[in-house]
């Protein structure tokens, strides 16, 4: 059985293949007051000024202070289930980014942005997964719009959508610091043929297992504006923590 709400979200993420189970070793999970939290409505015209995120994160002292530690790659693989997790906790504090997406993103082209994740917690972590689901819809009659999101695994670009053997996530960290992050570079095409009033959408999770079966997963999302490949709009990066100029 699909955890309340889920299907949606991911269907509207363009993201049918990773579909959280209950009942099965596979975790890639939201929570019904997890994706209650994240419902949030934003304007074409608000995503001109900044991208808000949905969760209100309180990172710890180190984090806020930021800087002080060389940003770590994201890695290819990582197998949540290797964490052993009986319980799992939606209500982890991991600050989760996608900086530099371009506004707008132009239908038809690839743009390039990061996915980053900081350590928030007051401790060493030795792994955190990542997880990201993006697409794009029509705001005029809400219909899906086929988008491919892909990520730099070092060697090539590959799809962002994980696999069973990952339970869903894209990658992992190595060990982290307090207030140190991971990035990785991410791109996302909209279909050519997407209208002007479209939105583009992205789901982020990044999950912690403290190695005595709780499993601690953060959860967050957006929406970028989509421009008509003829529009003539171009894409610039947005400010702002989720979209200030890729390092």
């Amino acid at each position: 059985m699909v955890p309340c709400g889920v299907a949606p979200f991911l269907n509207r993420l363009r993201q049918p293949a990773v579909v959280p189970d209950a009942r099965s070793s596979v975790h890639v999970w939201f929570t019904c007051e997890a994706l209650m939290r994240l419902r949030r409505k934003v304007t074409v015209t608000a995503l001109s000024a900044a991208v808000v995120s949905a969760a209100a994160l309180v990172p710890s002292p180190a984090a806020a202070a930021g800087g002080s530690h060389p940003v770590a790659e994201i890695r290819p693989g990582g197998d949540i289930g290797e964490e052993d997790c009986t319980e799992w906790d939606s209500d982890g504090l991991l600050l989760i980014d996608l900086v530099g997406i371009p506004d707008p993103v132009v239908a038809g082209e690839w743009a390039e942005f990061t996915y980053r994740i900081t350590n928030t917690y007051e401790e060493p972590v030795d792994e955190l997964y990542t997880f990201v689901a993006l697409g794009a819809y029509d705001t005029n009659d809400g219909a899906d719009i086929e988008t491919a999101g892909q990520w730099w695994d070092g060697e090539a670009w590959v799809g962002t959508e994980g696999d069973e053997g990952t339970g869903g996530y894209f990658g992992h960290t190595g060990p982290l610091l307090p207030g140190q992050s991971a990035e990785a570079r991410m791109r996302v095409r909209v279909d050519k043929a997407a209208p002007e009033r479209a939105l583009g959408t992205a789901g982020m999770m990044g999950t912690h297992g403290n190695g005595g079966g709780l499993c601690q997963s953060t959860v967050d999302d957006l929406e970028f504006d989509v421009a008509a490949a003829d529009s003539g709009r171009r894409g610039q990066a947005l400010p702002g923590p989720a979209g200030a100029a890729a390092p």
